[in-house]
């Protein structure tokens, strides 16, 4: 049912009207009237407000004013994109609602989309592109469609096909972008040590002969409380002999299912093809997921389960859309104007071949849209482990709550439309994650030179994944080294640098200086990194201002750092002797108990005060933000100059001393402290040990 405000509606897709805007309902209490009274457009457009927390103050505000003004947003009949539209609806096709004093402002505003069935007639206009979403992740239609995208992937996307860890990096600064080669034809992925073969009736653990080459997906999923599935010691013969799918959880039998439907015999699950039990073999295993996730042909993603139990088929909810009937409305002799014109002509709907459609249904419901990576809030991306197995994955296929997602090296696809797009080739698509910020941008210049760029620097796209990992969960905290063995690995064979408990050696003067966003930090169950490294504590790091950086000077020599691993690189601990030898400008002070959170924009950071009262002035644009609980407000602790910016903006660690040791230190926090070089520590530089 639509009421007299909705009638009008399809002309905004098939007929002329001023300033591509509807004049929809004169008041927003027009509106809740009309929704209580059954149209369901209206009652769609007063849910979204509902559901924004907004409806409530539009009610409050507009004392019987405020009308509401719809605007549609998608692309041309060209498949260009419409003159005004918002960049954040990305591919979407839908109609944005505005409500205000003066018609269409932003004063409050919210989404809905349209899409429509792949066989309905306006599936044939290159105008809405939203299509609907299979009931259940499981369907026919579903493996249909990923069986489409992966064909179109390996058919048509030459760089998705490359062998990364052949990639060469360019040395011109001047041409950021790398030469891949492709691999030679005749050779193809290396089967990892052990996989699951799945072109029996009965699955079961295959151990791979050394070289030999086979296609093969991987599964990234999340293990939850309970363990799934899994491999030891005891029974490693038994998994050899197969095991029937009933005795799997659902995660890997929807896995299972899917690498059978795509055509491939082999899948890699963490859980079965390394033995858990054996440490050692966890270490060597856990050591190739670079290669492991790199070479595999497609990453099955169980991204909307939080353990082995729901799987990656499942039933989707309603979408609560309501149906749309179109049909176009006749030029009239009173739309004369040249806008009205041009929009008349750019929002026919039309047919592939330009033919004029002349009924169609389509559906309009609401619309959450995720700028950053509408997968960010799920359970998967939630778990630690798969920011490098995203990252290096080649292909993933995500099944979400909501539909399904595909992400290459170039498209980034969604079951409904609304996320598709192609990843430039000179860019980092905010959309994914992918192997691009270590295969793109080659040995770089110097902060200081006219071509260096954060954005385009593999120490600034290092830094966002540490920000990004801190975030996540780790069921073992001691696997904070280990899940991000892949990248780090390849990070170091980029960069030719060694890794420093979570940081680089050339660039450690700015890695120190991580700030405790969610302060207070707690420290895990056993000791795994140094103090001064963001994965001593579990929480949040942030390194504030990074891109502001380029100015910054050291202050401090890092004489020596020393952080051997026990065993193998990346995946074994640390020894607990992990330290490093600086030798810098000491000042003591303390701090106002006070907390402060506008210096740094929500992080909470307190003022530093001068353990000498005499200068107190020069600290007034100081800040300190501790790691764990801050120390006793009576308690003297120390800065020590990190870097400088301006001469006497001191960039700092913040230190206790630790028991008797006059020269040994642990971090407690970071901080800036503005005070001139002469009086900075006395002007005496000290030689510490920070453990």
């Amino acid at each position: 049912m639509s009421c007299e405000y909705c009638t009008g509606f399809t002309k905004l897709l098939g007929g002329p009207f001023a300033d591509d805007h509807y004049n929809h309902a004169p008041s927003i209490q027009a509106l809740q009237k009309s929704a209580d009274d059954g149209c369901q457009l209206c009652a769609l457009i007063i849910g979204e407000f509902e559901h924004t927390g907004e409806l409530q103050y539009m009610l409050e505000d507009s004392n019987d004013g405020y009308p509401t003004v719809v605007q549609f947003v998608g692309r041309t009949a060209e498949g260009l994109l419409h003159y005004q539209q918002n960049p954040f609806w990305r591919e979407l096709t839908g109609l944005q609602v505005y409500c205000g004093a003066d018609g269409r402002n932003d004063q409050w505003s919210c989404s809905l989309c349209l899409y429509t069935q792949p066989d309905d007639e306006s599936a044939r206009s290159n105008i809405i592109a939203g299509r609907s979403v299979e009931q259940n992740s499981g369907s026919e239609k579903s493996l249909d469609l990923l069986r489409d995208w992966e064909y179109e992937c390996r058919t048509n996307h030459p760089g998705c096909n490359l062998q990364f860890t052949d990639v060469a990096l360019s040395s011109d600064y001047t041409n950021h972008q790398a030469e891949p080669e492709e691999a030679p034809p005749s050779k193809g992925p290396k089967l990892p040590s052990r996989v699951v073969k799945v072109d029996e009736q009965r699955p079961r653990l295959y151990v791979a002969e050394d070289g030999e080459i086979e296609k093969y997906l991987t599964l990234s999923h999340c293990w939850g409380k309970t363990q799934p599935f899994i491999t030891v010691k005891e029974t490693f013969a038994a998994r050899e002999a197969g095991f029937d799918l009933e005795d799997l959880p659902k995660t890997f039998r929807d896995a299972i299912t899917v690498t059978r439907k795509l055509g491939y015999q082999y899948i890699w699950i963490d859980s079965i093809c390394i033995i858990q039990d054996d440490s050692r073999d966890w270490q060597i295993e856990s050591a190739k997921m670079a290669q492991i996730y790199q070479n595999s042909c497609l990453t099955i993603a169980a991204t909307a389960s939080p353990d082995g139990s729901k799987g990656c088929f499942f039933d989707r909810g309603p979408d609560h859309a309501i149906e749309i009937r179109y049909t176009p409305r006749a030029l009239s002799d009173t739309d004369t104007s040249q806008a009205t014109s041009a929009h008349f002509e750019s929002l026919q709907l039309s047919g592939s071949g330009g033919e004029a459609i002349e009924t169609a249904t389509f559906r309009a419901c609401f619309v959450g849209i995720y700028v950053v990576d509408p997968l960010r809030k799920s359970p998967l991306n939630s778990r630690g482990w798969v920011v490098q197995e995203r990252m290096l994955s080649r292909r993933l296929i995500h099944f979400a709550s909501d539909q399904l997602f595909w992400e290459c090296q170039t498209v980034f696809r969604s079951e409904g439309g609304e996320y598709n797009r192609i990843i430039p080739d000179h860019i980092h698509d905010r959309l994914t994650q992918n192997l691009r910020i270590l295969e793109f941008f080659g040995p770089e210049p110097h902060r200081g030179h006219p071509a260096f760029s954060w954005d385009a620097s593999l120490l600034g796209r290092w830094l966002q994944l540490v920000m990004q990992f801190s975030q996540k969960q780790l069921t073992k905290e001691m696997d904070v080294f280990p899940a991000l063995a892949g990248v780090a690995s390849l990070m170091k064979q980029r960069l030719g640098e060694a890794f420093c408990a979570g940081s680089w050696r050339s660039t450690l003067h700015l890695e120190l200086l991580w700030v405790a966003f969610d302060a207070p930090h707690t420290s895990p169950a056993q000791w795994r990194a140094p103090s001064w490294s963001w994965a001593a504590l579990n929480g949040e790091v942030e390194y504030y201002s990074f891109k502001q950086w380029a100015g910054f000077q050291p202050a401090a020599d890092i004489l020596h750092v020393e952080a051997e691993w026990t065993s193998q690189a990346f995946s074994s601990p640390l020894r607990p002797s992990a330290h490093m030898v600086v030798r810098g400008f000491l000042e003591p002070v303390t701090y106002n108990p006070e907390p402060n959170d506008w210096r740094l924009q929500d992080i909470i950071c307190y003022v530093l005060l001068p353990a000498d009262q005499t200068i107190a002035a020069t600290y007034s644009h100081s800040w300190a933000v501790f790691d764990r609980k801050p120390p006793p407000v009576e308690r003297v602790f120390w800065c020590l100059g990190i870097c400088v910016e301006r001469t006497d903006h001191h960039y700092c660690l913040l230190l206790e001393q630790i028991g008797n040791q006059p020269d040994e230190y642990r971090r407690i926090g970071s901080g800036r402290l503005d005070l001139a070089p002469a009086k900075f520590g006395g002007g005496q530089m000290s030689t510490i040990k920070i453990i």
